[in-house]
């Protein structure tokens, strides 16, 4: 009988990176001979909580695993019911996705019957340890969590250290966060540029994903407007939903002349369409306040394109130790010096050819059969 993993997470009909995370860590566990089913929520966040247009994902997917929604994450009840379904089944493999304290007493909960009821092992999957936007409580109700699982997987160096000085005693290893390898082939410029109705004459730096406070866009804005005389045939393209309000943006851009060097497109892309956006640019800016790690990192590695991030948290860690991009203090001045020095110097050193032989250390299958050796009996 094959070994079985519960993966208790975001998952479709959710978007978002965990729920993309989730489903392609499935597809691996599967391809590595292990039998998976999922179980998300039915209500993740109550909408007033919620700060974009929608939660969910407007195409129809099917998954060759089941998916069951079973969780309200402010309904007691369901918390029971749920940890009863898996009680109920032989003894398993629990995976929980943790990156942020909200979910703390839905969590907490099902493991707690699952302790006292039955003999599944329970493993942290962090994503995050403290919540990029942290508060007061989130130490407290990460470890009170964390603590009573009995594995947890870290997937940066920052994390971990964080990790290992809170709970010393927990057995937990520092992986690393595989690619984003669901989007496709990377598209050439020319092709991307007809989709996205842009002159592919002309050079681009990309800012992608959900637009909020500690992404810093507002400094790669005044960044950008310190080298776009120096640059003139140089733009911004800012790519994804504003979780922000776009106005207080628009006026930043106005107040810099930038209107006409700087394109916004303020929605969630479709997987189909994320190739186009890293297939015109040439650097991909990540001008963060702080950070522990970014999927973005990885889309942008697995479309073999440098990433510009700040030195916050693991982000600049983990691009500094892969030599992946360029890393900059987290200040507009630094960004615009970053993205200065990488046009001088880009006709001295061949990207692609340097990120294909660095693409290869963060395989799926590296991943998942590391965490597999880790979680053994």
């Amino acid at each position: 009988m094959k070994q079985k993993f519960f993966i208790i997470s975001p998952a479709y009909p959710y978007r978002g990176g965990i729920s993309d995370f989730t489903h392609r860590f499935a597809d691996s566990l599967i391809y590595l001979g292990y039998e998976v089913e999922i179980i998300t929520f039915s209500l993740q966040y109550p909408r007033f909580l919620f700060p974009g247009k929608t939660q969910f994902l407007e195409e129809e997917k099917t998954y060759a695993y089941p998916i069951y929604r079973k969780i309200n994450a402010i309904n007691p009840f369901s918390w029971i019911s749920t940890a009863f379904y898996l009680i109920g089944q032989p003894k398993s493999n629990l995976v929980f996705a943790y990156w942020m304290s909200f979910f703390v007493p839905c969590f907490a909960s099902i493991n707690l019957l699952l302790r006292l009821f039955s003999r599944h092992k329970t493993i942290g999957l962090m994503h995050n340890f403290i919540p990029h936007e942290s508060k007061f409580y989130d130490l407290f109700l990460a470890k009170f969590f964390l603590s009573r699982l009995d594995e947890i997987v870290a997937m940066n160096g920052f994390d971990y250290e964080k990790l290992k000085k809170e709970l010393p005693c927990k057995k937990s290893i520092n992986l690393f966060h595989p690619l984003y390898d669901h989007f496709g082939s990377l598209v050439d410029k020319s092709t991307s540029a007809e989709f996205l109705k842009l002159s592919s004459e002309r050079n681009y730096i990309l800012f992608f994903g959900l637009v909020r406070k500690y992404k810093g866009l507002d400094m790669l804005i005044k960044g950008f407007s310190l080298i776009a005389e120096k640059f003139p045939l140089l733009d911004l393209i800012i790519a994804g939903e504003f979780y922000e309000p776009l106005d207080s943006y628009q006026i930043l851009i106005d107040k810099l002349n930038l209107s006409n060097r700087i394109y916004i497109f303020n929605k969630f892309l479709d997987e189909a369409e994320v190739k186009y956006y890293f297939g015109i640019s040439d650097l991909i800016v990540q001008p963060y306040r702080s950070a522990t790690q970014s999927g973005v990192s990885q889309v942008a590695l697995h479309f073999l394109k440098p990433s510009l991030v700040t030195d916050v948290g693991g982000l600049g860690q983990m691009v500094a130790e892969n030599n992946s991009g360029i890393v900059v203090k987290p200040s507009f001045e630094s960004i615009a010096e970053g993205i200065h020095n990488f046009y001088i110097n880009s006709s001295v050193f061949d990207w692609t050819v340097h990120l294909s032989q660095v693409k290869n250390r963060f395989s799926w299958e590296i991943f998942t059969t590391r965490f597999l050796d880790f979680t053994k009996d």
